[in-house]
């Protein structure tokens, strides 16, 4: 009787969509299999267009990307097409063909280049495998504007540093680079001088000889025009209900303006553009208001190309979105797997063509063959698999950097020591701690001295001084003194005082840049490159678990300190591959709750402490915290990605002999902070200290220190209607510290040992130890597992 049921209904709605589009002609062209050898009609309807491009409503189905590739590959093998010029950045796209032009292995020069949010679906690897066999007959350029790759974040500053004509111009303009590269150019840069350097650059540029110079010109074009949109639009930090369609307005036009210019410079060569539909469609009016605004990439290739530019958009049926009576459902419905739809008559329906993640238009009807040219359907959309593409190594020999770092003896270690599950001071009031205030200056300028390292020596408290060089730490313990840090200052150790300190710390004077070691010279930047190469050797690239066992300190929504002891299970599917935080997740990983007893603060003093267990599956959300970062396993996005490091003031400081070991010893310092080069929420500040093996690079222990934004965290609290009930109050001088350490296993893969962090922050543990008991190497499956 269901089965009945459900034929009866897939007539009705046949009858329904055959009433619905009968009021005009819309000749599907149907395909079982994806072959384009059997593409005739739309290679017909193509007929010799110069310009072919080929939406996606977003970046997320992975049966997209196959049916595009096997259109691509019609377009290259069938009609001529040499170029594919692609959604990712115009500057790492032509770094790389400069990497493969000096021998570098294709795949990876392109896995560098094209950005993430593809190459990590393995769907779209057929995509890369192809590229990359047929390279001398078929390049990828880039036409996006956003400087964000790999390449832009290791040599774009370095390639214009030559045009500058003193260190101070290169400076300015460095720092405001380092504001771009995150999207974002604050107020408080001079926004005309940095247009005017830009100019400046060009025209030297343009009398160089540099092969690449036109390149380097039209890549500070669309800088200069991108810093212009960010200091007054400010796109980047608007919240998806704030951005509307005409927010990338600015962006899609120098990304036509990158596509026209590579037109141009291949005038002989005709070009597959890969993108979104939302920024490939030509202009939709009349049908949305918010598109009555927007002016796609789609309509200025349209505008100058007119009928020898070809646009395709890319669809299916989406079952997590409502529809009523679209284009998709009526494909959907016919039960045909793929077909292509010419547009070159008006045709009025429904789709969810734009985009149907992320806040996309998920339906709207018009007249679409006024947008596209063509539409190509799948039957319905699937969503991409993660999975990082195997590239290979780099084939390159890796450059050293002897010049750029500077460094002196860091003299100072911490009290060592066995390692207690809470902190002594932790079984005290914080109220009734002792507060040190105090100022640091230089001793030869006398200028206040920012982000300088606070420690207190017995309790292991720390923080930084702000801008104005001002800090205040707690001192818990009699037997705590000051001990101050920071780059290109001689450590400094203090008594406490009851009034409020003004310290002076003396300027280096004898400098340890570099070290040579067996003839080999060697400074912190040559060193951290070197941790970076030797990863995927010192640190297991494959599925592995974690048991944990962790101490918490936390305030509950009740007003009560707890002190918990949880079990935690983690499960790393991808190991310790590099992975960025805004690509595509890793949903195969997984953390589990084994077990967790909470006593409050205030009785675990008691003998013994009056635990109480917990259901871990019934457990609060603060119990279930897993808010540490295992600092290796994040490092796409911090000091240990080679794109980052130039993000960072970097000082080779002291090597250590421990254990009959040497032990170089790093200190960094971010020069513009920002969570996509550190994963810190609402930071002021960053600075610590690294610990590298020097037989092997690995890194053993990372030292890092936050100051936060804390007028911008208690906006947080304040506009939130549920926090703001909880009176929530962000302390005057807000901090994060947390130390990561590291250790070899028998089987020689280094694996996270412990992470100890402390905050003052609300809403977050003041407490976290978390202490690896059992490393499990192997796959496992989510759904089975999960509590």
């Amino acid at each position: 009787m269901r089965q009945q049921l459900k034929a009866m209904l897939s007539i009705c709605f046949l009858l329904l969509n055959a009433t619905l589009f009968a009021q005009q002609k819309l000749n599907f062209h149907y395909y079982d299999t994806l072959n384009f050898h059997h593409f005739s009609a739309l290679k017909e309807d193509i007929g010799d267009a110069r310009i072919v491009l080929l939406g996606e409503p977003d970046h997320f189905h992975g049966n997209i990307f196959t049916a595009k590739t096997e259109v691509m590959k019609m377009l290259h093998e069938e009609m001529g097409f040499e170029i594919v010029a692609f959604e990712s950045g115009f500057y790492d796209l032509n770094k790389s063909h400069e990497a493969i032009a000096k021998g570098e292995n294709v795949k990876y020069a392109y896995t560098k280049s094209i950005f993430s949010i593809w190459t990590s679906q393995e769907e779209f690897h057929p995509f890369m495998d192809y590229v990359a066999e047929n390279y001398e007959m078929l390049k990828v350029h880039g036409f996006d504007n956003q400087i964000s790759g790999h390449y832009a974040q290791e040599t774009l500053i370095e390639d214009f540093a030559p045009y500058f004509e003193n260190e101070g111009d290169y400076q300015i303009w460095h720092n405001n680079m380092n504001y771009i590269q995150d999207y974002y150019f604050p107020k408080f840069l001079n926004l005309a001088d940095f247009l005017s350097k830009n100019e400046a650059l060009k025209e030297a540029i343009s009398k160089s000889s540099n092969p690449q110079k036109e390149d380097l010109i039209q890549t500070l074009s669309f800088i200069s025009e991108s810093a212009k949109d960010y200091y007054h639009n400010d796109p980047g930090n608007k919240s998806q209900e704030d951005f509307k369609a005409k927010d990338s307005n600015i962006r899609d036009q120098l990304m036509a303006e990158n596509l026209l210019y590579l037109a141009e410079k291949y005038p002989d060569k005709k070009i597959i553009v890969w993108g979104a539909t939302g920024h490939l469609l030509n202009k939709i009016r009349g049908a949305l208001e918010e598109l009555d605004e927007f002016n796609p990439m789609g309509s200025y290739i349209k505008e100058k190309w007119g009928d020898k530019a070809y646009i395709l958009a890319f669809t299916g049926q989406d079952d997590d979105i409502y529809t009523e009576d679209n284009i998709e459902d009526h494909f959907y419905e016919s039960g045909n797997a793929f077909a292509f739809l010419s547009l070159n008559e008006k045709a009025i329906f429904k789709s969810n063509v734009i985009g149907t993640e992320g806040g996309g238009i998920e339906e709207l009807e018009t007249d679409w063959s006024k947008a596209f040219d063509g539409m190509f359907f799948v039957n319905q959309l699937q969503k991409g698999t993660y999975k990082e593409y195997n590239c290979g190594t780099s084939t390159l020999p890796e450059e050293s950097n002897q010049t750029d770092d500077n460094g002196t003896t860091f003299s100072f270690e911490l009290k060592e020591g066995e390692k207690k599950s809470i902190p002594s001071h932790y079984l005290k009031d914080n109220i009734s701690f002792n507060k040190q205030k105090g100022l640091v200056y230089d001793q030869n300028t006398k200028a206040p001295i920012p982000f300088v390292n606070v420690i207190t020596s017995y309790s292991k408290i720390g923080t930084s001084t702000n801008e104005k060089g001002s800090f205040e730490i707690s001192i818990p313990s009699e037997q705590d003194s000051i001990l101050l840090s920071s780059i290109g200052y001689e450590t400094l150790k203090i008594a406490t005082s009851d009034n409020n300190l003004e310290i002076y710390l003396q300027p280096k004077v004898e400098e340890m840049s570099t070290l040579n070691i067996s003839s080999e010279p060697l400074t912190a930047k040559s060193i951290m490159k070197k941790v970076i190469q030797n990863i995927p050797k010192n640190y297991n690239q494959g599925a592995f678990s974690y048991i944990i066992e962790g101490g918490m300190v936390f305030k509950a929504f009740n007003g009560i300190t707890y002190f918990a002891e949880r079990k935690i299970d983690l499960y790393n599917h991808d190991g310790y591959q590099s992975t960025s935080l805004f690509g595509l997740q890793d949903f195969k990983s997984f953390n589990n709750l084994f077990s967790v007893k909470i006593c409050e603060m205030d009785s675990i003093k008691n003998s013994p402490p009056p635990f109480k267990k917990v259901d871990p599956k019934k457990s609060p959300g603060w119990q279930r915290f897993y808010v540490s970062y295992d600092i290796m396993d994040v490092r796409h996005n911090n000091f240990l990605d080679k794109g980052k490091l130039s993000k960072y003031d970097l000082e080779f400081s002291d090597v250590k002999i421990e254990n009959g070991k040497e032990i170089f010893v790093i200190k960094f310092k971010a020069k513009n902070v920002s969570f996509r080069s550190s994963v810190f929420l609402d930071m002021k500040t960053i600075n610590g200290v690294l610990y590298i093996n020097a037989e092997d690079y690995a890194l053993l222990k990372a030292e890092c220190y936050v100051t936060h934004e804390g007028e911008e965290i208690q906006k947080y609290y304040d506009s939130d209607k549920r926090l703001r009930k909880l009176k929530l109050k962000v302390p005057s001088m807000p901090f994060t510290q947390q130390v990561t350490t590291y250790k070899k296993s028998s089987e020689g893969y280094y694996y996270m040992d412990e992470i100890i962090s402390e905050s003052n922050l609300p809403l977050k543990p003041s407490f976290d130890h978390l202490k690896v008991s059992e490393i499990k190497i192997g796959e496992r499956n989510r759904e089975n597992e999960i509590n």
